[in-house]
């Protein structure tokens, strides 16, 4: 389930808000890539989450979509009910790291 709950235009984030996902950890983080998100591994900078990014448009990765997926604290194969935070429109941080950077700090 979605529920948007703001955007952030002056970070380019088109709309923002919270989410859960009716299954454990690996469950969720499967759904999003075959949704076309990527999981960001090492390069996920959010403390606590499991990070996955979708690459955005063409070759400045424009209105990317990212998900913080919440970890849970014991076995992610079995706590059920997965909770996190997304939000849409920035720039991938891999493919153009400036622009995301500016729009981090707005």
């Amino acid at each position: 389930m979605f529920t948007f709950t703001n955007s952030k235009m002056e970070a380019n984030q088109t709309a923002a808000g919270f989410f859960s996902f009716s299954g454990n950890l690996l469950q969720a983080g499967s759904a999003l890539e075959n949704a076309g998100f990527n999981w960001m591994g090492p390069f996920g900078v959010n403390r606590g989450f499991d990070e996955y990014r979708s690459w955005g448009t063409g070759l400045s990765g424009a209105n990317s979509g990212h998900f913080n997926v919440d970890q849970p604290n014991t076995n992610p194969t079995s706590t059920v009910l997965t909770f996190g935070n997304m939000h849409f429109g920035e720039h991938n941080p891999i493919q153009n790291p400036l622009y995301h950077a500016i729009e981090s700090l707005q």
